[in-house]
């Protein structure tokens, strides 16, 4: 936030024939100072589209800086959220060496897979994938000893192909301290997609954007779940990149 405050979670109501339409009706604070929450997902998702006990109940709200990832209620009182629970960063370093959680999305297994930008000392080349189960109870690094990540962002996965990709921001070490352009050039940041085999976690390819592709970040197969392809979105050349899988399974860009 900048300020010596908590972040929080707005609750805006979208209800047309509500007096209270379009205006925030609940702020959720957090406990601690520093969070910086960034992005977010839900514990269940279509992924678990076979099993009509999951219910998309809560919000799980990751902290850049801090390393807190919460779990947040919105199904007891859907306009009054409330914290559920806070996973902590020593537990998630303990057990995986992994700090600076970003990107939450959730799994047909009920579990969460959580992209991790770095290791404590904020260098990239730490990154990698958290996995929590369906209680939000720490498991171990998702991929193999091995395949972790140059750089770390978003990712998606695409069952059908037995494939998931990720993309590439930067080193938490500089990106935490404002944005210098040198720093691209001196390979702090990414432009890099990792393409993973599903679910193994074993990294089989690296595709190298080039500058057209600089800082590569959210990223999303199409709907359909038959068409081996998608976009990635990349922030600092402006660019949208086009990938593909070819006939012999590798995968390319455009």
């Amino acid at each position: 936030t900048g300020q010596d405050k908590p972040d929080y979670l707005a609750t805006v109501d979208v209800d047309p024939s509500s007096s209270t339409y379009s205006s925030v009706i609940h702020r959720l604070s957090m406990p601690f100072l520093g969070d910086e929450l960034h992005h977010s997902g839900w514990n269940s998702c279509s992924s678990c589209h076979s099993d009509p006990s999951c219910e998309r109940r809560y919000l799980i709200l990751p902290s850049l800086l801090s390393g807190r990832i919460y779990v947040v209620d919105t199904k007891t009182n859907p306009k009054e959220p409330s914290l559920h629970r806070v996973v902590e960063p020593a537990e998630v370093l303990e057990k995986t060496g992994l700090a600076y959680p970003h990107q939450p999305h959730c799994l047909a297994s009920g579990d969460l897979l959580v992209s991790c930008l770095g290791d404590k000392d904020g260098n990239a080349g730490g990154s990698g994938f958290l996995l929590l189960d369906s209680e939000f109870n720490v498991k171990r690094r998702w991929e193999k000893e091995g395949s972790s990540p140059l750089f770390g962002y978003d990712f998606w996965y695409q069952p059908r192909h037995e494939t998931m990709i990720s993309t590439s921001w930067g080193a938490p070490a500089a990106f935490t301290k404002g944005f210098d352009l040198k720093d691209v050039s001196d390979g702090l940041y990414g432009k890099l997609l990792h393409v993973y085999s599903w679910p193994e976690g074993e990294l089989k390819q690296i595709l190298d954007l080039g500058d057209n592709g600089l800082l590569p970040l959210e990223i999303r197969f199409l709907h359909d779940p038959t068409k081996a392809t998608g976009f990635t979105g990349c922030a600092l050349s402006s660019t949208i990149v086009r990938f593909f899988k070819n006939e012999d399974e590798t995968w390319s860009h455009e």
